[in-house]
């Protein structure tokens, strides 16, 4: 079945590239788009995609609310972020917001189809240049390193985490099952206080856990 995506980014070139990648595949199902805040309120309140696609460089800056009121407003549904050069604390806002995903602007179509299968597989996606940006400035403004809540395993899983590994990917690194992977997983977010894996990512990295 394919993927149903709403896309919401203002601006023009952008958002015609997006569509174009969406219109041909197959796999994928354009539900609309919106322009603006407003436009986007309305296309989630009478859209229930899969997937919204959102530029978190709106020039209203309203993306990260636009995430928290997608995902309230369709319990299951995935954000996925698009980040233009420089919209970094707007990135780390919507990623607090709940954002599964994040792609650059200038993605190609394998991308976008690798991002929305980590998402189907209940997984987040960060592209490099996104993961890079995000934990070069988490790094620059770190405090100094907390003693860790979580045992040596926890750790290395959450470093898995942050690197997008499904939990298949993350039994077999470690030689444990999916379920076991899924386990170790709910227990880091219980012990850190979040409940997405970009929270865990970003609140990791604050306390010098990456």
């Amino acid at each position: 079945m394919p993927t149903a995506i709403a896309l919401i980014a203002d601006c023009p070139s952008t958002r015609q590239h997006l569509h174009s990648l969406i219109a041909a595949d197959s796999g994928m199902l354009p539900l609309g788009y919106a322009a603006s805040a407003a436009a986007a309120e309305t296309l989630i309140s009478r859209s229930s995609a899969n997937v919204y696609l959102i530029l978190c460089h709106l020039a209203d800056r309203q993306a990260p609310r636009l995430t928290r009121l997608a995902l309230d407003s369709h319990p299951g549904c995935a954000v996925a972020i698009v980040a233009k050069s420089g919209a970094d604390a707007l990135l780390y806002a919507c990623l607090q917001a709940g954002a599964n995903a994040c792609l650059q602007t200038e993605c190609s179509a394998a991308e976008l189809r690798d991002c929305l299968r980590a998402l189907r597989n209940g997984s987040a996606f960060l592209c490099p240049t996104s993961a890079h940006q995000l934990l070069r400035r988490l790094q620059a403004n770190a405090p100094a390193p907390l003693a860790t809540p979580l045992t040596g395993r926890e750790s290395d899983i959450l470093r898995a985490l942050g690197k997008g590994l499904t939990m298949n990917e993350i039994g077999g690194l470690h030689g444990i099952s999916p379920h076991t992977a899924a386990h170790h997983v709910k227990r880091i977010y219980r012990k850190l206080g979040v409940h997405t894996r970009g929270e865990a990512v970003y609140e990791a990295a604050q306390m010098g856990l990456l």
